[in-house]
């Protein structure tokens, strides 16, 4: 997009002033915008750095009287270090 100049001369003559509150109505939507696209890219970029670690929980083994899982050892897993997944979400938000 090309940028036009203008002088104050050129928007009293083009009578802008009609158009003030939807002038102000688009210059508050367009800070809004920008100001949630740079709020996500940093909450974007905080996210991309937290790791997630699984771990085993405990090992059960199945006993539910059907032939399909009679005895299989199941594994069951918990996420790791989740004081500090809790800590970094309310920091984000």
């Amino acid at each position: 997009m090309e940028e036009k100049q203008f002088s104050l001369g050129d928007l009293v003559n083009l009578n802008v002033a009609k158009y003030a509150d939807e002038i102000v109505n688009i210059s508050v939507t367009a800070t809004q915008e920008s100001d949630l696209r740079k709020s996500l890219g940093s909450l974007a970029a905080q996210w991309q750095k937290e790791t997630f670690v699984l771990v085993k929980h405990q090992r059960k083994i199945v006993n539910d009287n059907s032939d399909k899982n009679k005895g299989i050892d199941k594994e069951a897993y918990k996420l790791d270090g989740v004081d500090a997944i809790q800590a970094a979400l309310d920091e984000s938000l």
